[in-house]
């Protein structure tokens, strides 16, 4: 051992045995000194929900200029000392910076932040090195270290210079030092009650209470304490009682004594309770018995009040939001106050929306609503206030009941969640005689409390589907009926589901595809069993929707809950069709913006058409995570221009999580949409989108394969590059303005797909059959394209020589280099592989993640790569034709279109709530090349590519069309140009804005978000 180190060990032992207790010292950032270039604030990359900040924090540019700060402290004694730094991280951006510590001019340098150093990361990674991973938009660290310091005068400094590149902001919340060096952090977010996570919990606000009691006899005044906006992430509850002696702490069942009760002329001093900074913290008075109290509340010191409430018998409880300096939050719930009561506060945001005034008319037919939670009555009349028309998932009596005494929603239909209770044991068994009883009792309470029989949705899934493989391989009767469905698909010997693993996969495809396809079906046999009983149970109409599912935008593998879409709205598992798609834009990094609701309304569409069911929607709308006015009001127009009859904004309401009731502009935003839609929506109500010439295919056997690639690495997204590749190429299209379908490998089957002119595969793997009938529709006049990979293996994994042929090649080369490519995130940083280039017509792109190369058969070279290899081969097969691209194009398309900018969380000069509008033109350009001959039909052509027109025709009268202008390019628009492409055009109006029609050319004057036109033909 060296003598450093014996050194070491005898500092340590001394601290020990001369310390009673563990020295810790807690430092808030904005509690340093400045000397230059930081600054304290209170926002960041990622400035609010999930994360927890200890206050504000100290923030410094992103660039190599110098910021200085200090802490002078005392050392208690010699030793070895922890010392961990709070600070945000962002993947892919260094945020360098150095904790210098002082002592007698002698200084110890510490490095913190770089790209390679381990760090803790407190929303469930732990400690490891920053990754690209799955949620990553909740990038707060820690970073720890050790110094041998000496008993006395100390020096704490933090110093930013030189940086990484790319760079990033430096953004610090605390300082934590401690000679416990067994004290690690935990996950901040799980705090739960009394169980308080290390070193955040130490930091605290003193909040003063006074009561003066003016009447009454053995009072009991409780004091509840809790954050406010915590939901799913908790935090601490306390309760106290004041008593004669001051505030007090009762243990669990220990009741308040009698001598301890309040009585009138009782006046108290200020009593403390320490306040976590973490969020404003909400008091709950509670006075039990006959009386009235005057209660003071201060912050910080008693002479500051910050409000003076009486309680009494007419106002037994009472709820107080304290403002306590977290600008993020409470901007918008206090405005210029210091503390207000809920009462107070819910006023003050129904007059902010009722003084909002615009033009319009409320929504009444299309159902747009929210979650009601606490205060009820003025949270329904802020909802009314915001132009909402429903409750969703609650149903007051005061508003749906049979007299109801509060009017102004369309009580024509109720929505209620009964998720996931279907998905036990013994109903996967096909025993359902208990879920048949739940569903009768909860029919009869529902029935008694609102006094009447009313059709309700019912939520039936919450981000859930099947049980793992390797909890139904432990299921003797799930193995039974997978036996059987084995011997029903020809293949006898199998006696136990397999394990969908990529072991699996390689070893024996036949069982690795069938668990796949088995496990989805048994998700959708027994959601049929379940709808079947609610239908058989409740009152005619009501229906069940698919609540809270996912549908993979490339955020996640598209099997990776177990459900497959398709199956599940076909055989009727649910029927309507709902989503929980918009929580991307708080999380996810495949999700581009509001744009993303298009595509999620045509997969909608396509899931929706085997039953005609309605469509709807949770828009999720927390401002806390980034959501904002401009995304509401686009991914609304979005969702309902498509034919959505439901928009669930989620809570309107408090004690709860996602909720938007104190984020005035978002208020104002529903405003706006409702007021929009209700001057339209009898036009839309009548209106259906038409059919498109183009369908891209959603490989589901793709989807099953895509799973059989083994992802190394913690956390990390899975393969997720064909579902991002489907969602960006669809973009592609949309603003060539083409109208679009979304078909299924069934539909290829069925024949549903000889409406089309133009089908897109994007994938590597298809069933046989749809192979075969993919061949056939070429051959009679179909022109397919496909991306890297193609139609070329079954769903055994064994390849398909008729679709090399149909494509005209006689081998390919595919290279996948890259598992995921999220525009926000991982293209963000990624090099190009290599360059596509056409004839000298067509501009040449970059490609990512997958390559592909062909040798030809019958098929002509048309696209090379850089080293001459041939990347695009076309090829004429009998009436039709085929085009491939070694590429993915749709990924090349979103090349560039962020800037190089943090991913985070409605934070500052970061890219949650960033508008894409730079695409990547030269592929546009090569698309429109191979499609602009073939007479497909685009009705509509918009002078700006990114106004995206949706194509309505009225069901009452087939001369008249509708069409939704959404404008996706971030800015107004003056004298937009809108061809249109039918023929006898007698009358074309704008309703929004003012138009003229000339030579089927009409000219806007103005469109904002959103314009809708109505067209008659002669």
């Amino acid at each position: 051992m060296s003598f450093f180190k014996l050194i070491s060990c005898f500092l340590i032992l001394s601290s020990i045995l001369y310390c009673d207790t563990f020295f810790e010292l807690p430092i808030q950032a904005e509690d340093f000194k400045i000397i230059k270039g930081w600054q304290v604030s209170d926002f960041g990359y990622f400035p609010s929900e999930p994360n927890f900040w200890s206050g504000t924090k100290l923030i410094a540019d992103e660039k190599d200029s110098s910021a200085i700060a200090f802490y002078d402290f005392e050392v208690p004694v010699t030793g070895e000392y922890a010392l961990w730094v709070r600070y945000e991280s962002c993947y892919g951006f260094g945020s360098l910076f150095k904790v210098i510590i002082e002592q007698d001019g002698e200084k110890s340098v510490k490095i913190f932040g770089s790209k390679k150093h381990e760090k803790f990361f407190p929303f469930g990674h732990g400690l490891t090195i920053q990754g690209p991973w799955t949620w990553h938009n909740t990038d707060y660290v820690y970073q720890g270290t050790t110094f041998i310091l000496k008993k006395g005068k100390a020096r704490i400094y933090l110093i930013k210079d030189e940086n990484e590149n790319p760079s990033a902001k430096r953004v610090i919340d605390f300082v934590y030092i401690t000679n416990d060096l067994n004290l690690k952090p935990q996950d901040d977010w799980r705090w739960r009650a009394t169980q308080e996570p290390p070193m955040i919990s130490r930091f605290s606000i003193p909040l003063f209470l006074k009561i003066n009691v003016l009447d009454g006899e053995n009072l009991i005044l409780r004091i509840g304490y809790e954050w406010w906006l915590i939901g799913y992430y908790k935090g601490p509850k306390k309760t106290f009682y004041f008593t004669k002696q001051g505030l007090k702490q009762l243990q669990q069942k220990e009741k308040l004594k009698d001598e301890d009760k309040l009585k009138k002329g009782f006046v108290s001093k200020f009593e403390k309770i320490d306040i976590n900074p973490v969020m404003p913290p909400v008091l709950i008075f509670n006075l039990e018995g006959e009386g009235k109290l005057n209660v003071e509340v201060s912050l910080r010191n008693p002479e500051n009040i910050v409000k003076k409430l009486i309680i009494d018998n007419n106002k037994k409880e009472e709820w107080l939001i304290v403002g306590i300096g977290k600008e993020r939050y409470e901007k918008g719930i206090l405005g210029t106050e210091k503390a207000l009561t809920f009462e107070e506060f819910l006023k003050k945001q129904i007059k902010i929306v009722d003084d909002y005034k615009i033009k319009g008319k409320k929504a009444e037919k299309i159902f747009l609503g929210s979650a009601i939670g606490s205060f009820p009555y003025l949270t329904f009349q802020l909802a009314k206030s915001c132009g909402m028309n429903c409750e969703f998932y609650g149903m007051h009596p005061e508003i749906y009941g049979k007299d109801p005494i509060w009017t102004g929603f369309n009580t024509s239909i109720g929505f209620i969640t009964l998720h996931n209770i279907h998905l036990r044991k013994e109903f996967y068994e096909g025993k359902f005689e208990d879920l048949d009883k739940i569903y009768r009792g909860r029919y009869e309470n529902l029935k008694k409390e609102i006094g009447r029989d009313l059709p309700v949705y019912i939520k039936l899934i919450e981000e859930s589907g099947p049980p793992s493989f390797k909890v139904l391989s432990n299921w003797d009767v799930i193995n039974q009926k997978f036996k059987n469905y084995m011997i029903e698909n020809g293949y006898k010997g199998y006696e136990k589901i397999g394990s969908g693993s990529p072991e699996e996969a390689e070893k024996d495809p036949i069982l690795f595809y069938h668990s796949w396809e088995f496990r989805a079906k048994l998700f959708t046999e027994v959601c049929k069993k379940a709808t079947e009983l609610i239908e058989k149970i409740f009152p005619e109409g009501t229906r069940t929707t698919s609540g809270s599912i996912y549908i993979s935008t490339g955020g996640f593998p598209a099997m990776e809950n177990g459900y497959e879409v398709f199956d599940l709205f076909k055989n009727r598992g649910v029927t309507v069709y709902s989503s929980e798609n918009s929580w991307g834009l708080g999380g996810t990094p495949d999700y581009i913006g509001a744009q993303t609701q298009s595509f999620e309304g045509t997969i909608a569409r396509a899931l929706s058409k085997y039953h005609n069911i309605p469509m709807g929607a949770y828009l999720i709308s927390d401002g806390n995570r980034g959501y904002n006015k401009d995304y509401i009001e686009l991914a609304s127009y979005s969702l309902l221009s498509h034919g959505f009859k439901f928009l669930q904004y989620y809570n309107l309401g408090y004690p709860t999580e996602c909720s938007f009731i104190g984020h005035p502009d978002i208020l104002k935003g529903i405003k706006v949409v409702s007021y929009t839609i209700g001057e339209i929506e009898d036009y839309l109500l009548d209106g259906k989108v038409i059919d498109a010439d183009i369908g891209i295919i959603y490989s589901e056997t793709t989807n099953i394969w895509d799973n059989s690639v083994k992802i190394e690495g913690k956390n990390l997204p899975g393969n997720t590059i064909y579902p991002q590749e489907r969602q960006n190429l669809y973009y592609i299209l949309r603003h060539l303005h083409y109208p679009i379908d979304i078909v299924c490998e069934d539909d290829v089957i069925s024949g549903y797909i000889n409406k089309y002119k133009v089908l897109i595969f994007i994938g590597d793997h298809i069933k046989r059959k749809a192979a075969e009938e993919l061949e056939k529709w070429v051959l009679n006049g179909g022109f397919l394209i496909s991306v890297a990979g193609g139609p070329f293996y079954d769903e055994y994994n064994k390849e398909i020589e008729k679709m090399k042929n149909l494509f005209g090649i006689d081998k390919f080369q595919l290279d996948k280099k890259q598992h995921f490519m999220r525009p926000k995130l991982d293209l963000l940083h990624a090099e190009n592989l290599d360059t596509i280039s056409f004839n000298e017509i067509l501009p040449s792109f970059n490609i990512y993640a997958y390559r592909q190369s062909f040798l030809p058969k019958n098929g002509k070279p048309i696209g090379y790569f850089k080293n001459g290899e041939i990347a695009s081969v076309v090829n004429n097969y009998g009436k039709g034709k085929t085009l491939i691209i070694g590429a993915l194009p749709g990924i090349s398309y979103l090349e560039k279109t962020f800037p190089l900018l943090p991913y985070g969380r409605g934070g500052i000069d970061e890219l949650s709530n960033y508008i894409p509008t730079n695409f990547n033109s030269k592929v546009r350009d090569v698309f429109e090349f191979f499609l602009k001959d073939l007479n497909l039909n685009k009705i509509i052509e918009v002078s700006e590519p990114l106004v995206e027109p949706v194509i309505m025709k009225s069901i009452k009268d087939q001369n008249i069309y509708y069409i939704s202008l959404i404008n996706f390019s971030g800015k107004n628009i003056d004298n937009l140009k809108v061809k249109i492409n039918i023929d006898r055009i007698k009358k074309a109006k704008s309703i929004f804005s003012k138009s003229n029609l000339r030579n089927n050319i009409l000219e806007i004057q103005k469109i904002e978000k959103f314009e809708f036109l109505v067209l008659e033909k002669g």
